[in-house]
């Protein structure tokens, strides 16, 4: 970079705050690094699933934005309303704010009103207010039902309602009151994880049941009738619940207006950054997917290989059932 260079970060979770306190340790301090969030807590997000059980409090997973940053990091706070990728612009609060570069780490935003009654018939994991309001209900809970949903097949963290489930088993069995409320968690898809591939998939669903957690997956939710407390899936199967929980909904992408090349004409080509990054991605799919051409072999699941000839000590790998495997390092 030449003089005077400003470096726009969007979004302040972990993404963002990682990458611009490592800009601002690379860089010189002639460069500005802008860290642009609309809230001035942050929040630890994967420790949600523990406040909404009780076993952290809010304030232990949020600390102010400005504490969590290098010195030399600006921060503004405000929403991004627009951003205009090809000139590097980006609109908060109505004014307009231009950097030499852009990292946008916004995240993506939930969209539970794409389902009637979804929004007001459970409590959302993904945010410290829906995680408190759980807790307190699931406090105040000594029987019937409580119910886990994904209402989608796609969603952010595909561990998250599994280990939600479980943590909520933890919670009423050490309340003693396990034997006294049925938990079922609803899955749009098919299986647990599949992401990770069939064998963690099915190893995660036995652990699940092991906890006598009720699995149904390919139960796409499509009304939840709050009065009666009755979801209604698309198959024509109904299920009651007491307490319900979504620990996914709906995406609805982000809210950020973005103009970019691609968008402006049909078949425009990314921007140079943006087919580098694309080129290496693949680079990897591809050496993911063939271990061979690397000379390594690979076990059925095609996540892990052995170890070649990287110098790397093996790690012995605990499988699903238990028992250990060969030596394999993870790619």
């Amino acid at each position: 970079m030449g003089d005077h260079k400003t470096v726009l970060v969007l979004g302040g979770g972990v993404g963002g705050l990682v990458a611009a306190n490592r800009l601002r340790k690379l860089l010189s301090a002639r460069h500005r690094v802008v860290l642009i969030d609309r809230e001035r807590q942050a929040v630890f997000q994967p420790s949600l699933l523990w406040v909404a059980v009780g076993d952290r409090t809010p304030e232990a997973i949020q600390r102010p934005l400005a504490m969590l940053v290098r010195k030399g990091v600006e921060i503004r706070i405000g929403t991004v309303e627009k951003l205009d990728a090809e000139t590097r612009t980006v609109r908060v609060e109505g004014q307009d704010l231009v950097g030499d570069a852009l990292i946008v780490a916004l995240g993506a935003d939930l969209a539970p009103e794409t389902i009637p009654g979804l929004a007001d018939g459970g409590h959302n994991l993904y945010t410290l207010g829906g995680a408190t309001a759980f807790r307190d209900e699931l406090a105040a809970l000594t029987s019937g039902r409580v119910a886990v949903l994904t209402a989608s097949p796609a969603y952010k963290c595909p561990a998250a309602p599994y280990e939600a489930a479980m943590l909520i088993a933890g919670a009423l069995r050490r309340r003693g009151i396990r034997d006294r409320v049925q938990i079922d968690l609803y899955s749009a898809e098919a299986g647990p994880m599949l992401v990770t591939g069939p064998q963690l998939s099915a190893g995660v669903r036995g652990i699940v049941e092991s906890k006598g957690i009720a699995y149904h997956p390919e139960h796409q939710v499509t009304k939840v009738d709050v009065a009666a407390r009755r979801l209604i899936f698309a198959h024509g199967a109904t299920a009651d619940f007491d307490l319900l929980v979504r620990a996914a909904a709906p995406g609805a992408g982000g809210r950020t207006r973005c103009r970019t090349p691609q968008r402006e004409r049909l078949g425009g080509r990314r921007p140079p950054h943006v087919r580098n990054s694309c080129r290496r991605r693949l680079r990897h799919r591809r050496r993911h997917r063939d271990p061979a051409r690397n000379g390594e072999a690979t076990p059925e699941s095609g996540r892990l290989c052995a170890r070649g000839s990287r110098g790397r000590r093996p790690q012995h790998r605990q499988r699903v059932d238990g028992t250990r495997g060969a030596p394999y390092v993870q790619r």
